[in-house]
């Protein structure tokens, strides 16, 4: 598998739907979409409030492939 920050630039610029196939089981979906959550608190901190929304994006549609229903 990919790098997961990869995978997370990757889901910011194109969105999650671009990295699925490469994600094999719900331990990647999960790994990935903690990797997005720091990440999205990094750069709201650095100020870059876009990416940072792009990322909280990422994650919450990552966490609702892990429990849909939830």
């Amino acid at each position: 598998m990919q790098d997961l920050q990869q995978l997370c630039d990757q889901c910011a610029a194109q969105g999650v739907q671009s990295v699925l196939t490469g994600l094999h089981a719900n331990e990647d979906i999960a790994a990935l979409a903690k990797v997005c959550f720091v990440r999205a608190q990094a750069v709201r901190a650095q100020g870059d409030a876009a990416a940072a929304e792009r990322l909280t994006e990422a994650v919450q549609y990552l966490t609702y492939l892990l429990h849909p229903y939830d």
